[in-house]
C-alpha cells in the first residue's frame, strides 16, 4: 500500500512491525527513522495504548499492540480488496502482490521478468521474499509461493509453471579414475555431493 494512502499510520505500524525497526521503514518509504517513530507514535496517542516498546536494540510489540496489529492487518487487506475490486471493473489491475520463491527461480527468472511484469501492471506492488524452505501461505500471509515439487494436502491451488530437469554430472577427471556408472545402482559406489533438505525431491 502506498504510504500516502490515507489509511497510511496503519500501514507504517504494520510495516514497522514487519520489518523491526523505524529506520528500516524509513528507507523503503523514504521517510526519517524518526518520521516513522513519530507516526506511530501519533497513532498510539489517537487510540490511547501504547503499541510497541521501544529499545535501543528492537522493538517490542505490547499486548496492546499484538491485538490492534490483527485489527490493522485485516482492515488494510480488506482496503486493498475493495480497491482491486472497484480496479479491475476497469480493467486497472492494482494491490499488493506478496510472492515467495526459492533462491534460484528468483535469481534465475523472477529477476529478469518482474521488471517487465511491474512496468505492464504500475498500480501493483510486489513484495518477493526468497527463502529455500517451504512455507505457509496462509500463515505467512503470501499470495503467491512458487516450489519444485508435489503439493502437499492442502486447500491452496496449485498452478504448473514447467518443469525442472535434474542430471547426474560427474568431471572428467573423476569419470576416468572411477568409471563411468551405467545404471542407478552403480552410484552406490560412487562419491557423490548430495542436495540435501529437499526431501519431496529425493
Amino acid at each position: 500500500m502506498n504510504m500516502m494512502h490515507p489509511m497510511s499510520d496503519l500501514a507504517v505500524f504494520v510495516r514497522t512491525v514487519d520489518l523491526g525497526s523505524f529506520a528500516a521503514v524509513g528507507a523503503e518509504t523514504e521517510l526519517t527513522a524518526s518520521g516513522v517513530s513519530r507516526i506511530v507514535t501519533r497513532l498510539e496517542r489517537r487510540i490511547g495504548a501504547k503499541l510497541l516498546h521501544r529499545t535501543t536494540r528492537r522493538l517490542v510489540l505490547t499486548q496492546e499492540g499484538e491485538t490492534f496489529l490483527v485489527h490493522a492487518r485485516s482492515i488494510l487487506s480488506a482496503v486493498e480488496a475493495a480497491e482491486a475490486d472497484v480496479a479491475s471493473v476497469h480493467g486497472r489491475p492494482r494491490g499488493h502482490l506478496r510472492i515467495n520463491s526459492g533462491t534460484a527461480f528468483a535469481r534465475h527468472r523472477l529477476a529478469r521478468l518482474l521488471p517487465q511484469f511491474m512496468d505492464q501492471f504500475p498500480e501493483i506492488a510486489v513484495e518477493l521474499s526468497v527463502s529455500d524452505h517451504r512455507i505457509d501461505p496462509i500463515a505467512d500471509q503470501v499470495d503467491v509461493t512458487i516450489r519444485v515439487g508435489p503439493l502437499g494436502d492442502s486447500g491452496l491451488i496449485a498452478v504448473r509453471l514447467g518443469e525442472v530437469r535434474r542430471v547426474i554430472a560427474g568431471s572428467p577427471g573423476y569419470l576416468e579414475r572411477y568409471g563411468i556408472p551405467e545404471q542407478a545402482a552403480d552410484l552406490a559406489r560412487h562419491n557423490c555431493l548430495q542436495l540435501s533438505g529437499f526431501s519431496r525431491l529425493a
